[in-house]
Parts: structure tokens; C-alpha cells; sequence
């Protein structure tokens, strides 16, 4: 249940009439925005009666405390007003209407006498300089009561009013600011000052207002110039006939489910019908909105409900694209195969014929003329041939020929005609003969690549001829700068 609190301040009682002040008109107007909770907190000394609850408060923290334990003793938003505001009835009830879970506070620019704020994007950032003003009237939700509830402010500089939005701001809890342009509200120090305000509003025609202001005017492009244009009509037929926000939501929804359904069943001329009742769909949940602006009809259920509408449309709409984007697609081959190409195969072992695309058969056996021969693949080594010894390799040098057996290098005979190296002694260490042959400084050879069968042959590359004279204990020649190998297992 909502609770409204009015703040003492020195225009309040200003007489209007004769037998009735602004405080008095201030506490009608908030009973007929729907809050019957209503509770006037006076000075000491105040000796005139009004039509609440009263509470004697000495100073503005006295104020703090009976807002906070008049916050926390019930449940539902609280709104604080002050006891000078003179503004209309549209005003009053545009901040005491909303039903969502949202703050905020009245602004304006009609009164230079009071305070300046901030307002970025439509919330009020903080007091500071600029055109827009405080106008007196703050709403408090119910669940940011619960966020203040342990840091409740005791103290102000200022008023309560100021405190009250202080401690907003500085548990970060965002404030909505509430507009009425074109209709003045200010806080009356005087009788006069409070008629001629009254004055001022009255002299609008309310309906005319009401209706321009149901319109976004930061809507998007669409909205503004294909739905706007014409749907505030729509609107007063509707508040003619009676009806309120929520049927219109679920015509909207009755809308949108015919046109997906219509888009389920495959591409048709029927698109166009399901893209008119999309189009339609949107316009009246444009116009929900709408009219719950400018009856001022507003409701929990009924904004929750157009939320939930919005994102539901939008997954229902895309859900019956796909499914008649798959009900009108290509059909699938048959037997789950690839579609056949467009051109009859060409058989294997048939050259191509200029012109003709490729096709996924597999290329021809037969190779062109004077096309060099393709290298055989090395076997893969497996249990049955592990144990053959690897192929020969050789060599085909440009100053001379050095092919030897697979084996390592052995030092030569003691014969110098002897062709043929004589075998190692089991005792002498085997080392790599150096990379000439004959003593011949060139190291080019021209090594063509032979197919390989197998794992790389182990030991050096011996030469015919030995380099020079080998050491009797290493076995090599001694103006070779190498190492000596180790011993082959």
C-alpha cells in the first residue's frame, strides 16, 4: 500500500478560496490519484487543521526520522511532497500513477526559485546547473526502500526533501525524472502566486495535452513516422469505447501469432497478409502504451504483460521465418547423397577437353609425353620387413665417382693398386672418412634425389680412395678438423 507524506513548508497554508488553502488542495489532489495514506507533518504552534493525519516536526531531521519510520512500517512505494506545490491534476498524477519499480522526482522549469538538477537521459544525475528544476514531488519504490532502509540519512544541510534525494544518489539508485511539459507547477509562497499558477494550467485543454503527450517523442524512426503519424486516433477511439490498455496488449499478440503462423507455412503470396499483420501487431502495441498515457491507466499486471509481449512477438515472428525457410527450401537429394553436377562424368583414364569444367572423378592414368616420371613412396616399415637391411644409395658426383657399400668407411689396404678396400680391424675404431674424395678441394656434387625405401642408411658416406694417412690409434687423417664418431652399436 502506497504512503504519501507531506512536508511542511511556509506556502502551504496560502489561501486559495476562502475555505481552502494549497494544503488543502495539495492532499485532495493526492487522494484522487489513488493514495488515501496521507500524512502532514507540522511545525509546533501549527493550530489549523487539515483533512490527514498530522505529525508535530521540530526541524528537517525531525522530518528524516518520520519519513523513515513511516517508510519502514508498511509495505508499497512512498511519496514525499511539499506542502507549497501548486500544479494540476495531470501533474500530480503522473508521478503518483507509475507502477513501476522505478524513483524519481517531479522536474521542471517553471520555478526559478527553486532548486537546479542535472537530467541526462532522462534521469536526474545530481544537483547542479542548468534550466531544470525541482518541482516537489518525489516517489520512492518500494524496493529501493529496501536498498535505504540501513543507511537512512538522520541529518541534512538542507530540507528532508533534500535528503531524502541525497541518500538516492548516494546508494546509486537511479532517478526517473518526471516531465509534464506545458503545464506549470511551482511552489506558491502566496495566495496570489498559487491562483496564478492555477490560472495557467487551467487556460490548456487537458485532452489535447494529454493525447500529444501519450506520443514518444524520442521514439525510433519507424515508430515516429509510420505508427505515430496516425495512431493517436486510434487512441481516442479506444478511450471512447471503453477499453483499456491490457485488451489492446493481447490483440497485438493475436496479431503477431497469425503472421508467424502464416510465415511457418512456406513463401506464398500470403507473406504479404502475414507482413500487413505484423505491421498492425506493432501499431496497436504502440498504441497500449498510449492510452495508458493518456487515460492515465496505469498497472502492474498491465506493464508487465506488454514487457513480456514485446520479446515474445519478436522470438514468435523469427520462429516462423525459419520454419518456412526450411518448409520452402531446396529439397534434399535423395538417399542422403550429394545433388549429381550439372555435366556427365568423364571416364577415368580420359584426357580433359579444353572447355569443360572438372569433375570429382579421379584423374587419368595415362601421363602427357616428356612429363617427368613421379617418385615412388617409401614402403611403411612394418614387422615383416624391419628386419631387411636398407637399400644402397649412390651418388653421382661431378668430379668423381664415390659410391661404396652401405656400410661404414674402413681405412684401404696397404697395396696401393688394390680397387677394393680391405676389411676393418674388429679392434680399430670406426670413424667418418672426410667428405672429399682424392684430395680434391671441390665439395659440389650433383646428388639427384633417389626413391627412398625405408629409414635413412647408418653410417658416413664412404669415398674409393682414401684423403691421406690415417693415425694408428684413431684411425683418421690428421688435418681433419672432426671429431672421431662414436663406435657403431
Amino acid at each position: 500500500m502506497s504512503r504519501a507524506v507531506i512536508l511542511p513548508a511556509p506556502g502551504g497554508f496560502a489561501e486559495i478560496d476562502e475555505d481552502r488553502t494549497v494544503l488543502d488542495r495539495l492532499i485532495a489532489q493526492i487522494r484522487e490519484a489513488g493514495c488515501d495514506d496521507v500524512t502532514v507533518l507540522t511545525r509546533p504552534g501549527t493550530d489549523r487543521p487539515v483533512k490527514a493525519t498530522q505529525l508535530p516536526s521540530a526541524d528537517a531531521d525531525a522530518d528524516l526520522a518520520h519519513l523513515g519510520e513511516i517508510a519502514f512500517s508498511g509495505d508499497g512505494p512512498l511519496f514525499v511532497a511539499c506542502a507549497d506545490l501548486v500544479a494540476s491534476q495531470t501533474t500530480v498524477a503522473a508521478v503518483l500513477s507509475d507502477s513501476s519499480r522505478r524513483s524519481g522526482v517531479l522536474v521542471g522549469g517553471d520555478d526559478p526559485s527553486a532548486a537546479p538538477v542535472q537530467v541526462e537521459r532522462g534521469l536526474v544525475t545530481g544537483p547542479g546547473p542548468g534550466p531544470t528544476r525541482l518541482g516537489g514531488l518525489a516517489k520512492v519504490s518500494a524496493a529501493h526502500l529496501a536498498r535505504l532502509e540501513r543507511h537512512w540519512p538522520r541529518q541534512t544541510q538542507g530540507d528532508a526533501f533534500d535528503g531524502v534525494l541525497a541518500a538516492l544518489h548516494a546508494r546509486a539508485v537511479p532517478v526517473n525524472a518526471y516531465r509534464t511539459p506545458g503545464l506549470e507547477h511551482r511552489q506558491a509562497a502566496t495566495g496570489d502566486e498559487a491562483r496564478e499558477v492555477i490560472a495557467a494550467f487551467e487556460a490548456v485543454d487537458m485532452d489535447a495535452w494529454r493525447l500529444r503527450n501519450a506520443v514518444k517523442h524520442d521514439d525510433d524512426f519507424f515508430a515516429t513516422y509510420a505508427v505515430s503519424t496516425w495512431s493517436p486516433k486510434l487512441v481516442k477511439l479506444s478511450a471512447r469505447l471503453g477499453w483499456t490498455p491490457t485488451p489492446i496488449t493481447w490483440v497485438s499478440i493475436t496479431l503477431a501469432v497469425a503472421a508467424a503462423g502464416i510465415f511457418a507455412t512456406g513463401w506464398s503470396w500470403w507473406y504479404v497478409a502475414a507482413a500487413a499483420l505484423m505491421y498492425f501487431s506493432f501499431v496497436f502495441d504502440c498504441v497500449d502504451g498510449q492510452l495508458a498515457r493518456y487515460t492515465q491507466n496505469f498497472s502492474s499486471f498491465g506493464g508487465w504483460l506488454d514487457m513480456m509481449a514485446d520479446r515474445s512477438k519478436e522470438f514468435l515472428i523469427y520462429a516462423g521465418l525459419a520454419a518456412g525457410a526450411v518448409a520452402g527450401g531446396t529439397p534434399r537429394p535423395p538417399h542422403g547423397g550429394s545433388p549429381s553436377p550439372p555435366w556427365p562424368p568423364r571416364p577415368s583414364g580420359t584426357p580433359p577437353t579444353p572447355g569443360t569444367p572438372c569433375s570429382s572423378t579421379p584423374p587419368w592414368s595415362a601421363r602427357p609425353a616428356g612429363a617427368s616420371p613421379r617418385r615412388p613412396r617409401a614402403a611403411p616399415r612394418t614387422s615383416a620387413n624391419a628386419s631387411a637391411p636398407p637399400p644402397s644409395r649412390s651418388w653421382a658426383p661431378t668430379a668423381r665417382s664415390c659410391t661404396g657399400p652401405s656400410g661404414p668407411s674402413s681405412p684401404p689396404s696397404a697395396s696401393a693398386g688394390s680397387s677394393s678396400p680391405s676389411p676393418p680391424s674388429p679392434s680399430a675404431p670406426r670413424s667418418r672418412s672426410p667428405r672429399s674424395c682424392a684430395g680434391s678441394s671441390s665439395r659440389s656434387r650433383t646428388r639427384p634425389r633417389a626413391a627412398r625405401s625405408g629409414p635413412s642408411r647408418p653410417g658416413p658416406r664412404p669415398c674409393a680412395a682414401p684423403t691421406g694417412p690415417r693415425t694408428a690409434t684413431t684411425g683418421r687423417s690428421p688435418a681433419s678438423p672432426r671429431a672421431p664418431a662414436s663406435a657403431a652399436t
